[in-house]
């Protein structure tokens, strides 16, 4: 009998837990990368970058990290630009 109100019991509190409602955050814009930064144990949301072109590290942020939201809605430029140095001389013998 011991047994069986001790399962009973336990069957209730693990009732009532899964029962609770989910907690929601803030969601963040369909078009936006959302990675977690670990260097400041945030998510870090960028705007600029598209979801489909997003590329986040296998890391796992820590519970109730905060959400870090930059850049603009921008488009982004198709090419970096290069700095080209001139060539120098060449030596003399």
């Amino acid at each position: 009998m011991k047994t069986f109100s001790l399962a009973v019991v336990s069957m209730l509190l693990l009732g009532a837990s899964a029962l609770r409602p989910p907690v929601h955050g803030p969601k963040p814009p369909i078009d936006a990368c959302c990675c977690c930064d670990i260097s400041v144990n945030a998510i870090s949301c960028d705007r600029s970058i598209t979801a489909s072109d997003c590329f986040c590290a296998a890391v796992v942020c820590p519970p109730g990290a905060p959400t870090i939201w930059h850049g603009e809605p921008a488009p982004r430029p198709t090419a970096p630009t290069q700095k080209l140095y001139p060539v120098p001389d060449a030596p003399t013998a």
